[in-house]
């Protein structure tokens, strides 16, 4: 456990394991829980050192928790497991650095919905951070007959081991939105891009794999999780919690008396071109068959 966060450049080629001079950033720190410290956590759980950092939502530790936890600055980092039902609210932008996954898998048919509930409230924007551990990549490997020569390629995939990027709950943006950092940035040879889903073709392509969501996103202003051709950034690849169809949200997650449906579609140019075509996927978006 490291209380502050910080990042750097290395110079190529360097054998010293150091930062170069002058590029160390910090990039912010642990927040320490105003209460008591939460106690009783065996160490094979939680360093000791970590104990004062950790905000407990249960009225078992804190006894004024509504389940919602309050930030009031922002940017906040987030990610991790989610057990419970809880909401995070956020005065400022959200960076998501790792996948936000509930500790009970929500479409599991032989557990009951809405075991676990992660609502997350922002007033700026809500992006998935763009690093080596977000996105998946493609790198080359040597040859190990042939050291010299490139012969294959391998995955790095993201920390959950999965040619995706995880994110489970509801997320809601009330003044910016709901994305990817650097849409239109590649990591890696964009010749050999990842299908999303996985057994997609070349059409659905993009170097940045799966951006694959139980759950639902809200936001006051839409932008594109890819740009560019090649494909970079993400796909989306949603599916619904199934505690979306009961009445049960997370814990004074807003609701809204106004609504529009919006409908989308992500088009190949290669598909798109010609009159008939694009005519074809306006009448789609307006929900009607030709």
């Amino acid at each position: 456990f490291t209380i502050r966060s910080r990042t750097c450049t290395f110079s190529t080629g360097s054998t010293s394991g150091r930062c170069d001079t002058g590029t160390i950033t910090e990039l912010g720190s642990w927040r320490v829980f105003g209460g008591a410290a939460v106690g009783g956590v065996p160490a094979t759980v939680r360093q000791t050192v970590e104990l004062p950092y950790l905000w407990p939502f249960s009225t078992a530790y804190n006894a004024s928790s509504r389940a919602v936890i309050s930030a009031t600055a922002g940017p906040l980092y987030v990610s991790g497991d989610v057990r419970g039902r809880v909401t995070l609210r956020v005065a400022g932008r959200v960076g998501i650095v790792d996948r936000v996954r509930y500790a009970v898998d929500p479409n599991d048919p032989t557990r009951a919905p809405c075991e676990d509930q992660f609502g997350l409230v922002a007033s700026g924007d809500v992006l998935v951070v763009e690093s080596v551990i977000s996105r998946v990549r493609r790198f080359a490997k040597p040859n190990l007959v042939l050291p010299t020569i490139i012969a294959d390629s391998v995955f790095s995939t993201p920390s959950s081991g999965q040619l995706r990027f995880a994110l489970q709950g509801s997320f809601l943006s009330t003044g910016g939105t709901v994305g990817v950092e650097n849409a239109n940035g590649a990591m890696g040879a964009v010749s050999e891009q990842l299908p999303c889903p996985e057994d997609g073709g070349v059409g659905s392509a993009t170097t940045g794999g799966c951006l694959a969501i139980t759950g639902g996103l809200a936001m006051r202003t839409y932008t594109a999780l890819y740009t560019g051709i090649p494909n970079s950034g993400y796909r989306y690849n949603g599916a619904v919690d199934r505690c979306q169809t009961s009445t049960r949200r997370p814990p004074f997650f807003p609701l809204t008396n106004r609504a529009a449906f919006v409908r989308t579609l992500e088009v190949e140019p290669s598909l798109a071109n010609t009159p008939t075509r694009i005519r074809a996927f306006l009448m789609r978006l307006k929900g009607k068959a030709l």
